[in-house]
């Protein structure tokens, strides 16, 4: 639930999909390639970014019961090309995730969860299991359910 509210921030800030690659997903039309919950697909090009959810912790207030979540965005290159747009893309989605409240409230709602805040650490260079360069960044993202 939260990777997709995270995918939608992503996908609705024209900074951040700019310099991305496209995938025709299900719907028949393309889209800047960021996959949830799943790795980029061996034929998807690079610039790709993928948003995983990995547990976190439950707390509430009053009988509203919260969440503060882990989420990990990496975005992805390609080896055999200039680092810079991939840079820059990372920078890109880093600047419309981190401190993010409105409009993570704009995509949690409908999915029933107040969203309060998305806090994002400092980018960090990686490297995937096939020697493709990338950046992560770790999210903490604070949600009550409604």
């Amino acid at each position: 639930m939260l990777a997709e509210s995270i995918r939608d921030i992503i996908v609705n800030t024209p900074a951040a999909v700019s310099g991305l690659a496209t995938w025709e997903f299900s719907s028949g039309v393309s889209e800047p390639a960021v996959f949830t919950n799943m790795r980029t697909p061996p034929t998807g090009k690079r610039i790709s970014v993928e948003v995983m959810e990995s547990g976190g912790i439950h707390w509430g207030v009053r009988g509203y019961p919260g969440k503060d979540a882990v989420v990990s965005v990496r975005v992805m290159g390609n080896k055999n090309v200039s680092q810079t747009p991939l840079r820059t893309a990372a920078d890109a989605i880093y600047d419309a995730l981190h401190r993010q409240t409105t409009g993570l409230d704009l995509y949690t709602r409908p999915r029933g969860y107040e969203g309060i805040a998305v806090l994002a650490e400092p980018l960090s260079s990686i490297i995937d299991e096939d020697g493709f360069p990338g950046y992560l960044i770790a999210l903490r993202v604070l949600v009550m359910k409604l």
